[in-house]
């Protein structure tokens, strides 16, 4: 399987996105893994976007549950962005959260590939890469 540009972790913990930095370092999937600490920051990073600087993520793993910004309000953002930007990437929930409702939500937003249980797990990133693959053929 070709390897991704970039995949980009946004979670409020250090060792979790530590944990599933090392699980894609691992797997050998991309070229560049980046976490960043809050939705707000992961924002940012789209918005202020400069292609001789870094790539854009070809996957986006997005916790739920932080502080100031959660990740729905995160995707309610990222909806507003120029597609020019999100067209590409394959965003998924990675969370705590087994709740229902969260995993219903995650269905009404069409941006949402998939929702996925932390910590990340080798089978679901390769299903993400599969998922991503699959979407941007369409």
């Amino acid at each position: 399987m070709k390897q991704l540009n970039h995949i980009l972790l946004i979670d409020d913990s250090e060792s979790i996105n530590f944990y599933n930095q090392l699980i894609i370092e691992e797997a050998n999937v991309t070229e560049k893994c980046t976490f960043l600490l809050s939705a707000e920051k992961g924002l940012e990073y789209l918005q202020e976007y400069d292609k001789e600087k870094y790539p854009l993520p070809n996957i986006i793993f997005l916790d739920i549950n932080m502080p100031k910004m959660n990740g729905w309000e995160f995707i309610e953002e990222f909806d507003e962005l120029d597609k020019s930007i999100t067209g590409n990437i394959a965003l998924f929930m990675l969370t705590t959260s087994t709740n229902e409702d969260d995993i219903d939500k995650s269905k009404s937003y069409k941006t949402v590939k998939d929702y996925l249980t932390k910590p990340l797990k080798v089978e679901e990133l390769n299903r993400a890469i599969e998922i991503y693959y699959q979407s941007n053929l369409e």
